[in-house]
């Protein structure tokens, strides 16, 4: 059997609404995902088969929902994901 590798694609959170010269940390700041051209790009690149690992800060979640919902190829039952 050969060796699989894991293919691991970091996408951080859509910028953070407010000062945007804090770093937030675990604070549930809300982001901003209107720039829907922005994000129908990143979701074209971005594999149709993978698994989603999502904080449960909300910035988080938004950012990927927004990218489902600009994703050509979104399962229409959302993708499988892990909460870290």
């Amino acid at each position: 059997m050969a060796d699989a590798a894991t293919r691991w694609l970091w996408v951080r959170h859509a910028p953070v609404l407010g000062d945007r010269t804090v770093l937030y940390g675990q604070e549930d700041r809300d982001c901003d995902v209107g720039d829907a051209e922005s994000l129908a790009a990143l979701a074209r690149v971005l594999p149709t088969a993978a698994v989603w690992v999502a904080t449960p800060l909300k910035r988080t979640r938004r950012t990927l929902a927004a990218i489902l919902a600009a994703h050509p190829d979104a399962p229409a039952a959302g993708a499988p994901l892990i909460e870290s």
